[in-house]
């Protein structure tokens, strides 16, 4: 498998992982946010993108998901802090 496959499953993994963290703590938005215009309905993952965009666990990239690009380990650790409303030690 290639490098670029093995991402793709990654980043498609930390997206489920942190959206079934949201049906066990929801976050509550404020009002629906509207979709990414880089993610298409059939997308196998656009219910998922758009729970954590909804509950503004993720924002995008000027207003795009941009699903191909790497997501780094900062990016990773933001949205699992957000998503499970983990408390940032002072100093960090």
């Amino acid at each position: 498998m290639s490098k670029n496959k093995k991402f793709h499953r990654f980043k498609a993994g930390i997206i489920a992982v942190v959206a079934s963290a949201l049906t066990v703590a929801p976050i509550m938005a404020d009002a629906e946010v509207s979709g990414f215009p880089d993610v298409s309905k059939d997308n196998d993952h656009y219910e998922s993108i758009m729970k954590l965009k909804n509950a503004r666990i993720i924002k995008g990239d000027h207003g795009e998901f941009k699903p191909y690009e790497s997501i780094t380990r900062v990016q990773v650790a933001a949205i699992l802090t957000k998503a499970l409303n983990l408390k940032i030690p002072d100093g960090v």
